[in-house]
């Protein structure tokens, strides 16, 4: 019985405490030792905020770093697939082509394009990440399809330099008759470092037409490497014959687009 009697005695004592701190804390004595609490917990407080706030800054940015790496690599992978559709895509048009035999060429990267500003030059040169080592060799036939791109000028163990028809080699051709009562114009192909070439050294008497398509003459060495016959070089786009001249040109656009070209292939045999 006794402890019950103290309930409300212990209830009616909180109560009286709690309004002796209230008055307590209206006093200056109250207000002076709330300020030297404050003065005190303040830099325990201030540490604890920035304990905290580091906490939490280097989880978020833990978290920000591993959402940035991962979209990198989703990035590289995206990069890595487009390159494997599109090295499969020339793989196939090149075997659809036939010309050059799949067995005589090999597939390679083009890794630069030495003086190619896109928009404000046009490519002249290629290098590819094959070399001696996969059996590249000067003089090799580079192609696209059944297209004539350049031939190898300068091959070291792991690459090699293409030098492209756009730039400044010189190849034999000849147009290829569009009905049997033609005969094939002969001449010589040289770039202009533009996307178009000059066939020159054409005899008057030859016949050329707007639209002809000329290829290769062919310049094949005994060890299998040179020029083969019959690699598409482009399409005649405009004619210049002069009957006081003694030879007649033409300009020849090219089939294909140089800038868009990342897998070519070379004729190794």
């Amino acid at each position: 019985m006794s402890g019950k009697r103290n309930i409300p005695a212990l209830g009616i004592g909180l109560i009286l405490v709690s309004l002796l701190l209230i008055l307590f804390s209206s006093t200056f004595i109250g207000k002076d030792l709330r300020l030297l609490l404050e003065v005190l917990t303040n830099p325990i407080r201030k540490f604890e905020f920035s304990l905290i706030s580091k906490i939490f800054a280097e989880s978020q940015n833990t978290a920000y770093q591993k959402l940035v790496l991962e979209n990198n690599n989703l990035r590289a992978k995206l990069v890595e697939q487009e390159k494997l559709v599109l090295e499969n895509r020339a793989l196939r048009d090149q075997f659809e082509a036939g010309y050059p035999p799949p067995d005589t060429i090999i597939p390679a990267s083009i890794i630069g394009s030495p003086n190619f500003i896109p928009g404000l030059s046009f490519p002249t040169a290629f290098i590819i990440d094959k070399g001696q080592k996969s059996g590249i060799a000067e003089g090799n036939a580079c192609v696209s399809g059944p297209n004539l791109l350049g031939v190898v000028s300068k091959v070291s163990e792991n690459i090699a330099k293409i030098s492209l028809i756009s730039g400044t080699i010189k190849l034999t051709a000849k147009t290829v008759p569009e009905e049997s009562s033609e005969r094939e114009a002969q001449g010589v192909v040289t770039g202009e470092g533009r996307d178009s070439l000059v066939f020159e050294n054409i005899l008057l008497s030859d016949q050329l037409k707007v639209g002809q398509t000329v290829v290769t003459k062919g310049d094949a060495l005994e060890n299998g490497n040179g020029m083969p016959a019959n690699l598409i070089i482009g399409k005649i786009e405009s004619i210049d014959k002069k009957e006081s001249s003694l030879f007649q040109r033409a300009k020849v656009k090219p089939l294909i687009n140089f800038a868009s070209i990342s897998t070519l292939f070379c004729k190794i045999r």
